[in-house]
């Protein structure tokens, strides 16, 4: 778990490559704050992600997915459940990485992750890095059953929304046959109209409103269609999550030569945005702030580490804001209650 732990560190501080992972082997002040004795090199933790296969990687990730959901807040309206996926792109021969959709560089090589997010908790419900030639609601079914697995109680999901790559009658069926069938709002994949000749018109146009576009929404709410196209359009926030998992925290950087290993990788970057969500929670902070932000505004300090006596002590700059400020933060986490993962437990680790 050491090394699991240096890895998750590193992408916290910034690190976009494996190899950046290295720079945290001079830190000896955050070494022991982890207690560490060194951190492990990037060889290494490379190679503790190639020991994943399919099946340890569900069963090890399952696992703290399930002890995280466990500590989300109730919510008794309910969650929305946002499906959405995304380009990762290649440079090489990885397995997986192959010619598919890719909105910035076509015909370059790539994955193609599938998301499922808890909108009002910010929370990543389940991930899959699939191959690059996957369309978007490919495996989507078996994709919702395994997310939905990871609760032992229903979750109070009150919605499903997704674009119209999810336009597809399986999943449709899927979300209305269920036990508790779950209401859902997609959009509805529209075919290219044949352009209206001027001369010999082949059709009358349905709507013509200079300066608007339209979207058609399928859903199995009863809301007014005011409110669902509100209830929708809160889904943007799935872009923002999108774009934090990449930007902020590298998930499409880090890449190995074997699928598996790239996905346990890329799971483990799902699991610290989590974590990171879970901190503001028990922080009280009352405004979302992207990991970028928690970086530098929490996270980064320039310390000393000292002795008084026999024990050490960490020396903070107070440049880093004050001590006076950010020690409420401090506070409230001393006194969240976080129970430790059933994987984590000394008693199921021996």
């Amino acid at each position: 778990m050491k090394t699991f732990t240096a890895f998750l560190i590193a992408v916290l501080s910034g690190a976009r490559r494996f190899s950046h992972a290295a720079l945290l082997r001079t830190d000896r002040a955050l070494q022991q704050v982890l207690g560490l004795d060194r951190c492990p090199s990037d060889d290494t933790i490379r190679n503790l992600f190639k020991r994943f296969t399919q099946g340890k990687m569900y069963e090890f990730y399952s696992g703290l997915r399930k002890s995280e959901l466990e500590r989300l807040p109730s919510r008794p309206e309910g969650y929305s459940l946002d499906l959405d996926s995304t380009v990762f792109e290649r440079h090489g021969q990885q397995q997986g990485a192959l010619k598919g959709y890719n909105p910035r560089k076509r015909g370059r090589p790539s994955h193609h992750p599938l998301l499922a997010v808890l909108a009002e908790a910010h929370f990543v419900l389940h991930g899959w890095l699939r191959s690059g030639n996957c369309s978007s609601a490919r495996g989507v079914v078996e994709f919702l059953k395994e997310a939905l697995a990871l609760f032992d109680v229903q979750p109070g999901i009150r919605l499903v929304r997704a674009d119209s790559g999810f336009f597809d009658d399986t999943l449709l069926s899927f979300l209305e046959g269920m036990a508790s069938p779950l209401p859902y709002i997609v959009v509805t994949r529209l075919t290219r109209r044949e352009r209206i000749r001027e001369k010999r018109g082949a059709g009358k146009l349905l709507v013509h409103v200079p300066g608007y576009s339209f979207r058609i929404f399928v859903t199995s709410s009863d809301a007014a269609p005011e409110q669902i196209w509100r209830d929708y359009n809160r889904r943007t926030d799935m872009e923002k999550r999108i774009c934090e998992l990449k930007h902020d925290l590298g998930a499409d950087d880090f890449c190995l030569q074997e699928f598996s290993a790239t996905e346990a990788a890329f799971q483990a970057v799902l699991l610290l945005f989590n974590l990171l969500a879970e901190f503001q929670r028990a922080s009280h902070l009352t405004v979302y702030r992207q990991p970028a932000t928690l970086r530098n505004q929490v996270f980064l300090c320039g310390a000393i580490l000292g002795r008084t006596g026999h024990h050490w002590v960490l020396f903070l700059s107070q440049a880093w804001g004050g001590w006076g400020e950010l020690k409420p933060l401090w506070d409230s986490l001393l006194l969240y209650e976080s129970p430790t993962s059933p994987k984590l437990s000394p008693a199921n680790s021996a």
